[in-house]
């Protein structure tokens, strides 16, 4: 097993950078990286540490799956953003995917995407979008059941950076680039399926008596250019500060009036779409009379 390549690929995974790792760990980020180069091998004290920070045991992280080539038919998937589901997948990658700067034995990078067990059936909407034929796994974190699917395609990985859906993208994240107007409200939902949410604050509206409809809200965490790029696209909503990141932002629009606009744009013409946040917005039109 490379020691070195297999930390780095989990650190990028949990979308931390080296220093961020470095700081949980209490070690610094030279060092980090010299370990992920396999420049120096750390005590077995130091590797548990380190494990722990990226939520995951000694037992998991020696436990290797076969190094299988991944076979799908569509490597030029992204080449051209040209339809619904290539701009939606495209938001996806943008919010929940992630690209693995690391050459298994066939020579070619990684690129793949994460979710909680129970939106499993995105993953395999992804799959069957790409005619994948790699298998979805299951990976514990902090806990969680996720699930996550991993492809090896240097073209496919080298179509992804070209539209913007760069590698350690978490805190340098910028807006896509090659999306058709047409497509850019297919592309939001599937970055709105992938890092949004669509809520109502319980407490607030027990605190209201005079209420008789929840009142609901769109968030979305990014970076302060990908926030402000949803500003400018959709001519609405605010900008926040994440306070205990130092480079993460959301936007937040609020109000059901303009949540169920934000929602009527981007499921204009949908086929596909997070069947769980799609019924809230359902919800919605429900409790709201429209």
């Amino acid at each position: 097993m490379d020691i070195g390549l297999k930390l780095k690929e989990l650190r990028i995974l949990k979308g931390l950078t080296q220093e961020e790792l470095a700081d949980r760990a209490e070690l610094s980020k030279g060092f980090i990286s010299q370990i992920e180069r396999n420049l120096t091998s750390p005590s077995i004290a130091t590797l548990m540490d380190i494990l722990q920070c990226l939520g995951t045991t000694t037992a998991d992280f020696f436990t290797e799956a076969p190094d299988e080539q991944i076979v799908f038919g569509k490597a030029d998937y992204f080449e051209k953003i040209d339809t619904e589901e290539k701009a939606y997948w495209l938001g996806f990658m943008f919010a929940d995917g992630y690209i693995v700067d690391y050459s298994n034995r066939y020579g070619e990078d990684k690129f793949g995407m994460t979710l909680h067990s129970k939106d499993v059936s995105s993953l395999e909407a992804f799959k069957k979008s790409i005619q994948a034929t790699n298998p979805i796994t299951d990976v514990s974190y902090n806990g969680r059941t996720l699930r996550r699917i991993i492809m090896s395609s240097q073209k496919t990985v080298n179509d992804l950076i070209s539209h913007g859906c760069v590698k350690q993208k978490s805190l340098i994240l910028k807006p896509p680039i090659g999306v058709p107007d047409e497509l850019l409200h297919h592309f939001i939902r599937g970055f709105f399926d992938g890092d949004g949410s669509l809520y109502w604050n319980k407490s607030y509206f027990q605190a209201h008596e005079g209420w008789n409809t929840p009142s609901y809200s769109i968030c979305i965490t990014s970076t302060k250019e990908m926030v402000e790029w949803l500003i400018q696209i959709l001519g609405d909503g605010k900008i926040y500060k994440e306070e205990r990141r130092e480079k993460t932002f959301y936007f937040k629009l609020g109000g059901n009036i303009k949540v169920r606009h934000f929602c009527k744009y981007i499921y204009k013409d949908a086929t596909i779409f997070m069947e769980r946040k799609y019924n809230y917005y359902k919800e919605l039109c429900e409790i709201s009379g429209n």
